[in-house]
């Protein structure tokens, strides 16, 4: 399994066939297990990532 780095935490990531993916981590820096899941296409993925970046920047002020 790969790892990335995603809001200051390193993640588990995996590619489907389909061109889903997931992101997970047990414990994040802030103490939460979180699993992403992100499906559809690559305009819906870019939304998605850009959402889930902003809650994490909007989460830290």
């Amino acid at each position: 399994m790969k790892k990335i780095l995603f809001a200051g935490d390193y993640y588990d990531y995996e590619e489907y066939e389909d061109g889903s993916k997931k992101l997970q981590t047990e414990k994040n820096s802030r103490g939460f297990k979180i699993t992403i899941n992100v499906s559809g296409d690559p305009e819906e993925h870019k939304a998605g990532i850009a959402a889930v970046k902003d809650f994490f920047v909007k989460g830290n002020l």
